[in-house]
C-alpha cells in the first residue's frame, strides 16, 4: 500500500493508492516554553509515534497513524505548544462518478432547528451552548486557509463515493468553534444559556490543555450544537451533537 500526502485524494496525488486521511482525534498542550505570537521565528519538530494496522467499525482495513508536533520559539529550551494527532488512512475510493447508491446526498441549505438538537441541553448537561451549520462556501474557505486539499471537504459527489452525503465539516474547523465558545464562556461571564458571538475584541486567552475526539462525521447544510458542561476542578466537558441530538465530537478543555 502507498501513502497518500496528508489532505489529499488519488484524483489529486496519482502515485496514491489509499483513499486518504482521516483526523480521527488528538490534543494541544501549551508548554513551558512561552506563548505564540504573529511574526515570531518558530521551529516545528514532527515525530511519528506510532503506525498500526486495524479496522474501521464496518471491517475494512486502515492505518492509524499518530504524530506529535512541537513548537519552539527562537531562543526557548522547551516548546510553547504541544500538538497530538492521529490520522487514519483508508483502502482506495471507488473511481469519481461511482457514488454509492444508498447514499443521498443533503441540502446545503438549513432548515429549522430540529427538536432533538433543542434536547440536547438536557441529555448531554449543557450549561452553555451555540449552535452552528456550515456551507460549501464556508467548508471551501476553510480548506484553503488550511491548505487542505482533501476533496470530501469540498465536493459533495466527490465525498458520496467514500460513502458520505454531503460535504464533509472539517475536525479542525470544530476544534476551533469549540475553543471559540470556551473562551468567550470565559471572558463574557455568562453564567448559562446560549452564548451570542462577541461584537467587539475579546482579550485572548489559552488553554492549558484539550483533548478531543472526533466520532461522526457532520456534513454542510446540518445544524449541529456545541456544547459545554460546568467546569469541574479547571477542566470543562465539551460536545458537539448533530441535528439528531448524536454525538460527533468529544472533548475536555483544562484550564490554568
Amino acid at each position: 500500500m502507498k501513502w497518500s500526502n496528508p489532505g489529499t485524494s488519488a484524483a489529486i496525488d496519482q502515485s496514491s493508492e489509499v483513499k486518504g486521511k482521516g483526523w480521527d482525534d488528538g490534543g494541544y498542550a501549551s508548554a513551558d516554553g512561552g506563548l505564540l505570537s504573529t511574526g515570531m521565528e518558530v521551529r516545528e519538530d514532527t515525530r511519528v509515534l506510532s503506525a498500526k494496522a486495524t479496522k474501521t467499525g464496518k471491517g475494512d482495513e486502515m492505518v492509524v497513524v499518530s504524530v506529535q508536533k512541537s513548537f519552539t520559539t527562537q531562543g526557548a529550551t522547551a516548546p510553547a505548544v504541544v500538538d497530538r494527532r492521529d490520522w487514519l488512512f483508508l483502502q482506495p475510493a471507488p473511481e469519481p462518478g461511482s457514488a454509492v447508491t444508498d447514499c443521498a446526498i443533503v441540502s446545503t441549505q438549513p432548515g429549522p432547528k430540529p427538536q432533538m438538537l433543542k434536547e440536547a441541553n438536557g441529555k448531554y448537561g449543557f450549561v452553555h451552548w451555540r449552535d452552528h451549520h456550515q456551507t460549501p462556501q464556508s467548508l471551501f474557505r476553510f480548506s484553503a486557509l488550511t491548505f487542505n486539499a482533501h476533496r470530501i471537504h469540498y465536493d459533495a459527489a466527490y465525498a458520496s463515493t467514500e460513502g458520505h452525503r454531503g460535504a464533509v465539516v472539517h475536525g479542525p474547523l470544530n476544534l476551533v468553534l469549540m475553543l471559540d465558545l470556551w473562551r468567550d464562556v470565559k471572558t463574557s461571564g455568562q453564567d448559562s444559556g446560549e452564548v451570542a458571538l462577541p461584537t467587539k475584541d475579546v482579550e485572548p486567552i489559552f488553554p492549558k490543555r484539550i483533548e478531543y475526539r472526533n466520532t461522526k462525521p457532520l456534513y454542510a447544510g446540518s445544524w449541529y450544537r456545541i456544547g459545554m458542561g460546568e467546569e469541574r476542578e479547571g477542566k470543562t466537558e465539551v460536545r458537539v451533537v448533530d441535528e439528531n441530538g448524536g454525538t460527533c465530537v468529544k472533548g475536555l478543555i483544562e484550564s490554568w
